[in-house]
């Protein structure tokens, strides 16, 4: 019998979830797979955030119109505290206004001032903590985004 067979309520099965989440398990009610994802600080997001670096005098930028970025990794980046998004949305036809800013420690990031966890703790896009080496940004820059990494994280 598995563990999951003497689930009977939903009590039971979001306490069997938060007890395995980190390693990544099944779903007992649903059978979605439920894994925490160490996600890397990569070269990607880190040359989003020299872009923001050079055009911070312009305040909030839209990054898909301002940089041409094909995907939201940059939105990551705000788990670091390294850039913040506009939450002021004036128009009720978007779901988000889509600017976003670098903020002070995205800034001392960029000029050397200090250095970040190499990789954030994300399930469901909510933040659980840093994991890994402090890294600079040069080193950020070298990071590769490794699929194989990630998923076994």
């Amino acid at each position: 019998m598995k563990p999951t067979d003497m689930i009977t309520t939903i009590e039971e099965a979001k306490k069997f979830l938060n007890d395995n989440f980190e390693e990544g398990t099944n779903c007992p009610c649903c059978t979605q797979n439920v894994k925490q994802y160490k996600v890397k600080l990569t070269g990607g997001m880190a040359s989003v955030l020299i872009k923001f670096y050079k055009e911070r005098e312009k305040g909030w930028l839209h990054p898909i119109k301002d940089f041409k970025t094909i995907n939201g990794d940059y939105a990551k980046l705000r788990h670091w505290g390294l850039l913040r998004k506009n939450e002021n949305n004036t128009d009720p036809s978007v779901k988000a206004s889509g600017l976003w800013a670098i903020t002070i420690a995205g800034i001392s990031f960029i000029e050397g001032d200090c250095l970040v966890p190499e990789k954030v703790k994300l399930f469901n896009n909510q933040f659980y903590g840093y994991s890994g080496e402090q890294i600079t940004i040069r080193q950020a820059l070298g990071n590769k985004f490794n699929y194989e990494e990630l998923m076994n994280s």
